[in-house]
Order: C-alpha cells, then structure tokens, then sequence
C-alpha cells in the first residue's frame, strides 16, 4: 500500500488537479480494508496533495463512517425515492421485454411491477432475483402466490435458492462455488465442466459425465452466478475472448462465507 501511495503523490504533483474513483469500497477483502482506510486519510489529509478529489462509493458500512468520519466533506445517499424509481423503470422494462412475464394481462403486469418496486429496498439485484423466480410461473395463480411470498433479504433469497437445489445436483453446486470462490482468478466454462465432475476417489473418468455444452453448468443455481467475459492471451496479444464463470454478486460470497448460512 505505501507503494501505491507513493504512485499517486508522484503522479498528483504531475497536474492541477487529480481525480480518484474508488468504486464498491465495501467490495474490498476485510483484511485489505485497513491498510487502505490509512492510506485514504493519508491522501485526504496531506497538505502537499491538496489537489486531491476523492470520490468513493460503498454501501453505509459503520467501520467505513468512523474510519473518514472526519474526512468526508460531502456525503450522498443513493437511498432515496430517486432509487426506488429507478428500479421501477427497470422492472418496467423487463416485464415489458420479458416474454415469459409480458404474455400476462395488463392488470397482472402492473401487480409484479408495484410489488417489486415497493419492497426491493433500492436493491437491483433483489428484484433481478425474483425476476428469475417469477418467469418460471406458469399460471397467473402461481406469480401471485409468488409476489406474495417474496424474501424480504438477500440471504433469504439466497437460501430459497440453495434449498431449491435438487439433491442429486447439490454436490456440483458445491463444487463450483468452491472453485470460484477460492480461485484467484476467473475460470472458464470449459475448465469448471470438467472439473467439477471429477471424484476424489475415482482415477477414472467415463467419457458419459461429461456435459454435452459447458453451459449447461449455469443450470445450476443460476441466481448465484455471473458470466464476465475476458480476453486470453500470450505477452499482450488478446487472442480471443473466453465466457468466464463468477458470482452474481458481492453479497453471494459475504452470505456463503457467513455464519449466516448455519
């Protein structure tokens, strides 16, 4: 960190004034987070990087408010109705695109999109949850037995959905979260088919487990899970772009790796 540090004074002393966009603070592994709060004061408070603006975003953590407490000169909250009508326009949108949940009536349409709006709590990735939950309904009877049984959290979405795993499926599920989870890096669909089929007390593997398309692993608690899309290559040469396997969202690992789960 003392390193990075010493980057940015060099780098700041190079302009009038210098920018700096720290995104999803809250995103950043706990036993990093120290390091850089210190190093954030050190910015904030040097008189020689006067020049200095901080903008950062992060959820409204209390070990974040006492560690600038003092420094932060402005601060936003993105909690406000404004929030909550952006996310109306985007359940709007899907229910209109949607063409498992725009065959419903006009009336029906109108019930999932007041029902999500009202209690997503300005998050985004709650209602792309419950999206998912509501296209699989069948009958107008099953989405509003649906919309009236909704998670009121994450983590208890995030349990419907491993409770939902059928049993046969439960060991892959666990497999794949814990290659990407622990792998430092991204890994690519063709790599995660095979390796999760693998069995510790086997030394063989019969051509008939393999999956017929490396997608088809995203049948498994697909809520869960993300596709980012990253160039491979040698010495700087992209080669060509691989479908990489990661975690929907930042509070999937947070819930997984809590005593939350017990």
């Amino acid at each position: 960190m003392l390193v990075v540090l010493e980057v940015i004074t060099r780098l700041a002393r190079c302009f009038h004034q210098t920018y700096i966009l720290l995104d999803a603070f809250g995103e950043i592994a706990a036993d990093e987070r120290t390091s850089l709060l210190k190093a954030l004061n050190e910015i904030i408070t040097n008189a020689r990087l006067s020049n200095i603006n901080l903008l950062m975003t992060s959820r409204r953590e209390p070990y974040l408010v006492d560690g600038l407490h003092n420094l932060l000169l402005e601060e936003i909250s993105l909690m406000t109705s404004n929030a909550d009508e952006d996310i109306k326009l985007y359940v709007t949108e899907i229910v209109d695109k949607e063409p498992k949940l725009s065959r419903w009536s006009v009336e029906l349409r109108a019930e999932i999109v007041q029902t999500l709006s009202n209690k997503a709590m300005g998050m985004f990735h709650w209602v792309e949850c419950q999206v998912d939950v509501l296209k699989k309904c069948r009958r107008p009877y099953d989405v509003k037995k649906a919309l009236g049984s909704l998670p009121q959290t994450l983590d208890e979405t995030y349990k419907r959905i491993l409770l939902a795993v059928e049993e046969e499926d439960r060991i892959y599920v666990v497999r794949l979260l814990t290659w990407v989870i622990f792998t430092p890096t991204p890994l690519c669909l063709d790599f995660l088919a095979e390796a999760i089929i693998f069995e510790p007390d086997s030394s063989e593997l019969s051509p008939d487990q393999r999956f017929a398309d490396p997608n088809d692993i995203l049948d498994y608690c697909g809520n869960l899970f993300g596709i980012s899309i990253q160039s491979s290559g040698r010495h700087g040469w992209r080669i060509s772009k691989e479908p990489h396997l990661t975690l929907s969202h930042y509070s999937v690992q947070e819930y997984l790796l809590s005593e939350r789960l017990m």
